[in-house]
């Protein structure tokens, strides 16, 4: 099977979802945002803050390319933007099976107001304020998510169901 690529709004679960689904089915797993940072030796709000978002967006798209075609059998957990830019959900088509991880605005909110990991998009918002950002930002996205094959409810999804819709 070609790569399979989880695509989401932040804090959809994409990461422990992927980690979990490359055990599930033997796969190697790869967080997309880790790879960035590792790479490139600075974190994601580094690079936001010193170098913009889109250049960000182009060593994303650069990086993906690149672990894509490392190996078969392999799961990518993308960032939330990714597939939104520089024409990357073109090539997650093309080059492999794109799964959404859907969720409703309010889970989100909930789930990115407990995180503990940096959010250089929404640094120094309130909830009302975020609010009001997921749910902009989620209907500007959702075209590009939608194009995806599968979409899954993130909610209480079970690494076992999603397995068998792909086919496992």
């Amino acid at each position: 099977m070609p790569v399979i690529y989880l695509i989401g709004f932040m804090g959809s679960g994409k990461t422990t979802i992927g980690s979990r689904l490359a055990k599930h089915i033997h796969y190697k797993f790869i967080d997309l945002d880790r790879s960035i940072e590792t790479k490139t030796r600075r974190t994601i709000p580094e690079i936001f803050e010193t170098s913009g978002e889109e250049h960000f967006r182009k060593l994303e798209q650069q990086i993906l390319i690149e672990i894509s075609g490392i190996a078969k059998n392999l799961v990518i957990s993308t960032g939330g933007g990714t597939p939104c830019f520089v024409n990357t959900m073109n090539f997650m088509l093309q080059s492999g099976t794109c799964v959404y991880i859907k969720m409703h605005p309010q889970s989100l909110l909930i789930r990115i107001l407990h995180s503990k990991k940096p959010r250089p998009l929404l640094e120094g918002m309130e909830e009302d304020e975020l609010k009001t950002y997921i749910e902009r930002k989620l209907a500007e996205r959702e075209p590009f998510y939608c194009r995806a094959q599968h979409t899954v409810k993130g909610e209480n999804l079970q690494i076992a169901t999603l397995a068998e819709i792909l086919g496992f």
